[in-house]
């Protein structure tokens, strides 16, 4: 039992989940993606979790519908890109 998860870099993941409790145990690189550039994303390597992690650095702006309330009430400004 278990499920693919495709890394920002292209590498696909497979995720190995225990049957009975359905979390998680092993995590390994299943196809290199072709443009990835990290040495360690090589077929049949271990990823460790906080590699499937997004990077801080990278996070989007997220930006609500103008007129749509934000939950803890603060203003909602729109921005033109």
């Amino acid at each position: 039992m278990g499920y693919s998860l495709t890394l920002p870099c292209g590498c696909l993941v497979y995720v190995a989940c225990d049957p009975h409790t359905g979390l998680a145990h092993t995590r390994t690189i299943d196809r290199r993606g072709l443009h990835c550039g990290r040495l360690g994303h090589e077929f049949g390597s271990r990823v460790y979790l906080w590699d499937l992690l997004p990077d801080p650095d990278d996070r989007a702006d997220p930006l609500l519908p103008a007129g749509e309330p934000r939950p803890d009430g603060s203003p909602v400004y729109s921005r033109n890109v």
